[in-house]
């Protein structure tokens, strides 16, 4: 996935990319040197830690405690 700044676009492809630009020539964009030259940067697509012990959570009252 790639992210212009410039616009706040994201992008699935470097093709998708070229098609949005058809008229444009940026190169081979091959590299991530040549990619940030030609303002479009990889996005890194981490999904958060599956964690069991916040999966069946449920709000519960107030329990008083003599």
């Amino acid at each position: 996935m790639f992210y212009e700044p410039e616009t706040d676009k994201t992008y699935n492809s470097l093709l998708e990319f070229r098609l949005e630009y058809r008229n444009t020539s940026f190169g081979e964009l091959d590299t991530e040197e040549e990619r940030n030259r030609a303002g479009l940067y990889s996005v890194a697509n981490n999904p958060p830690n599956y964690d069991i012990l916040l999966e069946d959570c449920t709000q519960v009252g107030i329990t008083l405690v003599a």
